[in-house]
């Protein structure tokens, strides 16, 4: 690797920005993380001329068709303070007293002003600012890769998927950031801006498209494996992947159009959520044409899951997503109480006429009064009762918890086949 310190202004890096010659976020780099807050700091300590930590750019110097030559300059380290720089030329960022961090140190004859608002003494002292430089001129892909990670350990810690970002360039990578671009993920909250910031957003997708390839995993401990093994991936499989991701996630969204105001935004349900209805998709059963009794069944579960529920299932249902959400226990434990409550209703034309455990339990703890809704009377306890099809599944009724009720055995059982 060759490099030379060098002594770059302001003004050559719009220069250079302008003209396209500077590519900033190159497919190894982060995101942009700061805040307003870090931002405008930094605009105060190059309007007082105070020292700044040095800037890593790699130049390439490229051939063009004509035989000129086309140089270009790639930001290994620094890109947190470029686009901060460049964010205040552009008129993006003001020098604003409300972001900044001393305000007894705040520079007042800028209050509020971007750079274009500057008196011209100070746009001429700005754009002469010196940058330390440091211009890597000779070095390999692998090289500059590990020369980024090691600078980024020291500074604001880069997290996993950063790394992970840094270090795989493969097919897995680009459809996981493929499909984070996809506003679903933020409109319905699922990932919130922090989460984007740091590419959590895609190491959840990253996530979700390592357990439709792997089935469910434990953890993040297999997600680097996962990159690397699928650093080449079969067209079919990345279209299937796509395609399917795509439609549960539709459908998600249309059973639960205000998912955000749910408990199923959260990533540990969300997680469950999605690789029930992924499961029974892969096992060729479909969403039914009426996605209410779906919707009504996730609403109540919505509704009874808390630290207070009365069944043990739901409870540890609540304490799974509360500790450890990403465990392969609590994983495995979330989805069978889902596939328990949900699966019945995936049936096209329901043949399932008895309620699983699951729903037996769920329709007994949801009621506070324990009224048999045949003869009226209490059902005295859990070992007398057993659910029953409010519209009679002889009609059509589905066998949901939605569609079931508590009654005595001996009065379903009275009841006959309705």
């Amino acid at each position: 690797m060759e490099s030379t310190l060098q002594g770059q202004n302001i003004g050559w890096l719009d220069e250079q920005d302008r003209l396209g010659n500077l590519v900033i976020s190159p497919p190894y780099q982060r995101r942009f993380v700061w805040s307003q807050r870090h931002k405008v700091y930094f605009i105060d300590t190059l309007l007082r001329d105070l020292p700044i930590p040095k800037l890593y750019l790699q130049q390439k110097i490229r051939t063009t068709q004509r035989g000129g030559r086309k140089t270009k300059y790639y930001v290994v380290d620094g890109q947190q303070r470029i686009r901060a720089i460049l964010d205040f030329l552009s008129g993006d960022l003001t020098y604003s007293r409300r972001y900044h961090p001393k305000t007894q140190e705040f520079l007042e004859e800028y209050e509020d002003m971007g750079f274009q608002d500057l008196p011209r003494r100070a746009q001429r002292r700005f754009l002469g600012y010196s940058l330390p430089t440091e211009m890597i001129t000779q070095a390999s892909t692998r090289d500059i890769k590990d020369m980024y990670i090691r600078l980024n350990l020291n500074t604001m810690k880069l997290s996993k998927q950063e790394i992970r970002n840094a270090m795989f360039d493969g097919d897995f990578k680009k459809l996981a950031y493929s499909l984070g671009n996809d506003p679903f993920w933020q409109n319905q909250r699922v990932a919130s801006r922090w989460d984007i910031r740091r590419m959590r957003d895609v190491e959840y997708i990253s996530e979700l498209l390592m357990a439709m390839l792997q089935g469910i995993q434990d953890k993040k401990k297999k997600l680097d494996d996962c990159y690397a093994q699928n650093e080449t991936m079969d067209e079919d499989v990345k279209a299937n992947l796509q395609r399917d991701i795509g439609f549960i996630k539709t459908n998600i969204e249309e059973i639960l159009p205000r998912l955000r105001t749910t408990r199923f935004k959260n990533k540990g349900d969300f997680y469950s959520l999605f690789m029930s209805f992924y499961r029974f998709h892969q096992e060729g059963l479909r969403f039914p044409s009426d996605l209410t009794p779906i919707r009504e069944t996730l609403l109540e579960l919505n509704r009874m899951v808390s630290r207070d529920a009365e069944s043990e299932n739901l409870l540890t249902y609540f304490e799974g997503c509360s500790n450890s959400p990403d465990s392969m226990r609590n994983r495995r434990f979330r989805i069978r109480l889902l596939d328990g409550l949900l699966r019945p209703l995936f049936v096209e034309t329901d043949e399932r006429r008895n309620f699983t455990e699951e729903q037996k339990q769920f329709i007994w703890h949801r009621e506070d009064e324990k009224t048999c809704a045949i003869c009226n009377e209490m059902v005295d306890s859990y070992d007398d009762y057993q659910p029953d099809h409010e519209i009679p599944w002889s009609r059509g009724g589905p066998t949901s918890v939605t569609n079931g009720r508590i009654t005595h055995q001996r009065c379903n059982i009275g009841r006959g086949n309705r």
